[in-house]
């Protein structure tokens, strides 16, 4: 394997978003450019240079879309989805959109199912009663913390920390993680059929502790956003995603935070085809 260099990396990530383009087109499915996605297309006409990673979101109806098209993918393809429903490998809550020609190499594993790869969150309805929404976000809470408790890994460890991990993975041993992983999507899903006139918010059910609802009306209509020279769909009201994420989105954070996200822990790797 030859190892990529991060220019490397953003390079294959802005292919990606290319070919998923492409593929969303063919198919006819709606996405979204999403968070410092949307917010570099805004305020920088493209990849914010501090960043390196590429953010789409897909209504939950467009997502199972793609769910569908990709159940049972033959690996045979460089650019596929995957996600939790087609590949045992993933063990996450969103989707991926992978270069099989990569793979990803961390400190405990290496897995060719986390390759250079760019994120597809799905985007849930939320019900209206609070009574309702404090169960779903209940519900939420306690799946998500099985869930984290059993990506721990003690290997990596030492010390007392190694001990308290292994505690901790004893503790949800009768859960499965792939049976848990399924709930927490069903939770997620639990209003996707509410009627049209009584859809008000939605949330992306990402690895933030508090989720954050957007206005259903803000996913309603897409335009086109410039992306480094190339145009991509955006929601229209994407002063409402971005606002609600980031508040005062169009002010950049200071220089001294100006600076790549530290990957240091995991490394990519082109397959080497020239071999075997």
């Amino acid at each position: 394997m030859i190892e990529l260099q991060p220019k490397q990396v953003i390079e294959i990530r802005k292919r990606l978003l290319d070919e998923f383009d492409k593929m969303c087109t063919e198919k006819g499915l709606k996405y979204s450019l999403a968070y410092g996605t949307l917010l570099g297309a805004i305020r920088h006409k493209g990849m914010i240079p501090w960043d390196d990673d590429i953010d789409v979101v897909m209504t939950r109806e467009e997502y199972e879309k793609l769910v569908a098209i990709y159940r049972a993918p033959d690996c045979k393809d460089r650019f596929q989805f995957v996600s939790h429903r087609n590949h045992p490998e993933i063990k996450t809550k969103i989707g991926y959109f992978i270069d099989f020609d990569t793979i990803t190499e961390t400190a405990h594993k290496t897995n060719e199912y986390h390759g250079v790869h760019i994120d597809v969150y799905p985007l849930d309805i939320m019900p209206n009663s609070s009574l309702k929404l404090k169960i779903m976000l209940m519900r939420w809470w306690f799946l998500q913390k099985i869930i984290r408790a059993k990506d721990v890994h003690p290997e990596v460890m030492h010390g007392a920390g190694k001990l308290l991990r292994k505690m901790v993975l004893l503790a949800v041993a009768p859960f499965s993680y792939d049976r848990t992983l399924e709930k927490l999507h069903k939770v997620a899903r639990k209003y996707e059929n509410m009627p049209e006139s009584e859809r008000r918010s939605t949330c992306v059910f990402c690895e933030s502790e508090e989720p954050v609802f957007y206005p259903y009306a803000a996913t309603k209509e897409y335009a086109l956003y410039e992306y480094d020279g190339k145009q991509y769909p955006g929601f229209k009201d994407y002063d409402c995603f971005l606002k609600t994420w980031y508040g005062d989105y169009m002010t950049p954070p200071p220089q001294s935070a100006q600076h790549p996200v530290d990957r240091a822990f995991v490394h990519f790797y082109m397959k080497d085809k020239t071999k075997g």
